[in-house]
């Protein structure tokens, strides 16, 4: 059986699940995330150490003895019930997420193979770590300053005429809004308390000819070409993938071997990686989503079997997965239409 840890809401996790029964592999969805009240673990460490969970909103029980692969896709965060007094959500929230972590230590004696181990997940996220290992493996990087010093922000800022991107360590919304990568605005200049409230990623503004998508499953790579209407650089998210062109495309040899060694280096699997190609005629790295989305690219270019991919190389348990069957399964076909008119779908 294959595990997928993820949300309710999680559109890749139901696709991803609808796709392996198809192949015959039995998935099973491990929803950590909602009420308290929907959850019931136990964890017991006397003669013999094992991890119970039922959920209560799918009255069902999980046989972690059949579990062979994993894949983590998300954790979600579980909803402090109304009752529970503010003062005490900080506590709350602890107690679980140290309950769930403890969890995901007894499924390592249960499964041998995670995409991804939680622990190298947690650890690749690192967007330092990231820019770090790919520069090491020969891949240019924008030149960067994380600061929150004013004074290093604004030298940064004048040494690239103003041409400077800002990006956040993690993705985080603000009353209904995902913070994307922008272009640092010149009145942030004069708001020092703004710059100095906590370190922020700041990168050049490159001159990009396109940008790439790349999927990594195993030893498979699966890549996108995408020209994003003049607005090269800026966060495709910004218009919810509008004006977006889309394609397949092959990565030169020496590209493609640095996309997996960066996946094996940072403890991975698979993940999705984002590349830029500039009009000088150079590959550069912005980051590593080792959960990074993928269906939207085969939403937009059916071409783009990101589905079939993900699904066998769950399938073959094996970080060494190479493709061997043409693709059967299509993304159209595992739809859970229901997710499209849900507030807060997790697809794009």
């Amino acid at each position: 059986m294959i595990l997928i840890i993820s949300t309710e809401s999680d559109f890749h996790a139901h696709a991803v699940s609808k796709g392996l029964d198809e192949l015959g592999s039995h998935s099973q969805l491990l929803c950590l995330d909602g009420s308290p009240f929907n959850h019931e673990i136990s964890l017991s460490l006397q003669e013999e150490e094992c991890l119970r969970f039922r959920s209560r909103a799918r009255s069902a029980a999980l046989d972690f003895s059949k579990v062979r692969t994993i894949w983590h896709r998300r954790s979600g965060s579980i909803s402090a019930p109304a009752q529970l007094p503010s003062k005490n959500h900080k506590i709350f929230n602890q107690e679980w997420q140290d309950s769930r972590r403890g969890m995901l230590h007894l499924l390592d004696q249960a499964a041998p193979f995670w995409a991804n181990h939680w622990m190298q997940a947690w650890r690749a996220e690192n967007k330092v770590l990231q820019l770090s290992t790919a520069r090491k493996l020969g891949f240019k990087v924008p030149r960067t300053l994380i600061s929150n010093s004013a004074d290093e922000i604004r030298r940064f800022y004048e040494s690239h005429d103003g041409n400077i991107i800002h990006k956040m360590f993690n993705p985080a919304t603000f009353e209904g809004a995902t913070a994307c990568t922008a272009k640092v605005a010149p009145e942030l200049m004069s708001q020092t308390q703004t710059l100095e409230l906590c370190p922020g990623i700041f990168q050049e503004l490159l001159d990009i000819e396109f940008e790439a998508r790349v999927l990594v499953a195993g030893e498979e790579i699966l890549a996108a070409k995408m020209i994003n209407s003049g607005k090269a650089g800026i966060d495709i998210r910004r218009d919810q993938l509008g004006g977006l062109a889309i394609t397949p495309m092959e990565l030169p040899a020496a590209i493609h071997e640095r996309c997996i060694q960066l996946t094996r280096q940072l403890g991975l699997c698979t993940c999705s990686i984002d590349l830029a190609y500039t009009r000088s005629g150079q590959w550069n790295f912005f980051e590593v989503n080792q959960a990074g989305q993928f269906l939207w690219m085969e939403l937009h270019e059916p071409e783009l079997r990101t589905l079939d991919l993900m699904c066998r190389f769950l399938a073959s348990g094996t970080a060494d997965f190479r493709l061997r069957e043409k693709p059967s399964l299509k993304l159209a076909d595992h739809l859970p239409t229901e997710f499209f008119d849900r507030p807060g779908q997790e697809w794009k």
